[in-house]
């Protein structure tokens, strides 16, 4: 519950926040990319404890959800500490 709340607070009004999975989350906003990168480091900093955050972004609105949950997955694996690639 606690990490929800936080995760509403860092990604604003308009948000959509949701669970994923069993310790994942998914955060689904309007926002060009540079919004949105600044929205997943909001994200990553309000949490307690060090936290990865993968972002996928539609351009021209038309893109497949799970296609876009499956970028936005590998952009979080890639940010993991350790990883050798960014995203």
């Amino acid at each position: 519950i606690e990490v929800a709340r936080r995760l509403e607070r860092s990604a604003g009004a308009g948000a959509f926040v949701a669970r994923y999975g069993g310790d994942e989350f998914a955060i689904v906003i309007r926002a060009a990319e540079p919004e949105a990168r600044a929205v997943a480091a909001r994200v990553a900093n309000a949490m307690p404890w060090p936290a990865s955050v993968g972002v996928a972004v539609s351009h021209g609105g038309d893109a497949d959800a799970d296609a876009l949950l499956a970028e936005a997955d590998a952009a979080m694996y890639a940010a993991k500490p350790g990883a050798t690639e960014l995203s």
